[in-house]
């Protein structure tokens, strides 16, 4: 199944910052991140963009590797079903919206219990690609010298690269775009509120029964700072420090900043 559009699309205007409060919600937002990073550079297959394809199938397969996590993802598929069911029992909702939804989680989870395994075995079984994972530990360590046969590999014709990049992420991908699914419907399943952080600080208590699994702060991509936050079960603090330059020491802004949170569960 191909994964929409609308949950690759990015906000032109905002800029989020996603902060997880549990290790799950870090797995998968690493993966989402570089699995993104691995869709752009697939679509351009110049020999950079080909080794940063290759780097972030081998960061991603790093990532997967941890037991259970095909578990995880079908707990949380159930989970927003379960959401999007008591949802159909509300007044004034979209129903055909939330059936389409509903449609495109079960083939998600379809494709991702039809796994064997988490482990993607072609993958693995890669000699070639064990050698660029080895040696990418070494700063440089995929130069022409060291992996003549990836160098060799890079330069054949772009069918032939694709061909090879689209065998492996078919491997990878009902792991990465389920994580892709689950993390749309989080991030869009929950109020987000204006707030204002006072001289450039925000603190929250959250209730000892909460359910927040992630905090989201969203800023205009035209301001001039960005948040520094430190989350724990039951609080969380949000500090914005001033942009000046790669140069420059980051300072916390004095002034009012007015800025939108999303409490994700």
């Amino acid at each position: 199944m191909a994964i929409p559009k609308e949950l690759l699309l990015e906000n032109k205007d905002m800029i989020n910052f996603d902060q997880p409060l549990n290790e799950i919600m870090r797995t998968f937002l690493r993966t989402e991140f570089l699995y993104k990073q691995l869709l752009f550079h697939q679509n351009n297959l110049s020999d950079f963009s080909v080794r940063a394809a290759i780097s972030s199938i081998i960061e991603i397969i790093s990532i997967i590797n941890r037991s259970g996590l095909k578990n995880d993802l079908i707990k949380q598929f159930d989970k927003q079903e379960d959401i999007l069911l008591s949802y159909k029992k509300q007044s004034g909702v979209d129903l055909d919206r939330i059936e389409k939804i509903f449609i495109e989680i079960s083939s998600a989870k379809e494709e991702l219990l039809a796994l064997d395994s988490d482990l993607p075995s072609k993958i693995y079984d890669s000699e070639f690609l064990h050698a660029i994972k080895h040696r990418s530990n070494i700063p440089g360590g995929t130069c022409i010298f060291d992996l003549p046969n990836f160098a060799y590999w890079v330069n054949q014709p772009k069918e032939e690269l694709l061909s090879g990049l689209e065998e492996w992420i078919k491997e990878i991908k009902p792991i990465c775009e389920s994580i892709i699914h689950i993390l749309w419907l989080i991030r869009n399943s929950n109020i987000t509120n204006n707030e204002i952080a006072k001289n450039g600080m925000f603190l929250h208590e959250l209730s000892k029964d909460n359910k927040i699994i992630m905090i989201t702060i969203s800023i205009n991509k035209n301001s001039n700072f960005y948040p520094e936050i430190s989350a724990g079960k039951h609080r969380f603090s949000v500090r914005f420090l001033e942009w000046i330059s790669i140069y420059d020491h980051t300072s916390q802004v004095k002034n009012d900043v007015n800025f939108h949170l999303s409490l994700c569960q």
